[in-house]
């Protein structure tokens, strides 16, 4: 088994990365009609999500993490309708929680807020499904 937690933008290590997205499309491609987008936050986030939401055919989501830099002054990149939060584990449930908010927040700006439909986690390869309580580890 691979060592999952890896810092691919200061390593240059891409091998672990490639094999990581590979997983996680296999693991999602069942799910693939009650999701439109992939929604992620922070480098980490990136590097894995739009890999996976190009060979999956969905749109991405990024929500800035607090105190990001950027040339927007949006919090929120993307759009989508039913999304799945991607992410490297899930400890405290923290970050998913403020993604969900800052995604709710765009109501405010007069858009509809996507609607989580899932978490998958690209650590321990484990799916859940937020509609359904559906559960699974493909590891």
């Amino acid at each position: 088994m691979i060592y999952r937690h890896h810092d691919y933008a200061s390593s240059g290590d891409f091998t672990d990365l490639a094999v990581i997205v590979d997983e996680a499309v296999k693991d999602l491609r069942n799910h693939t009609r009650s999701f439109d987008s992939i929604a992620c936050t922070g480098i980490s986030g990136i590097t894995v999500a739009a890999p996976v939401a190009l060979r999956l055919h969905k749109n991405l989501i990024v929500v800035r993490k607090p105190g990001d830099k950027a040339h927007s002054c949006s919090f929120v990149e993307g759009k989508g309708k039913r999304y799945v939060f991607l992410d490297d584990f899930i400890n405290t449930g923290k970050t998913v929680r403020r993604v969900g908010q800052k995604l709710a927040d765009e109501k405010t700006l007069g858009f509809d807020p996507p609607q989580r439909i899932g978490r998958y986690t690209y650590h321990d390869r484990q799916w859940n499904n937020d509609i359904t309580g559906y559960s699974r580890n493909y590891e």
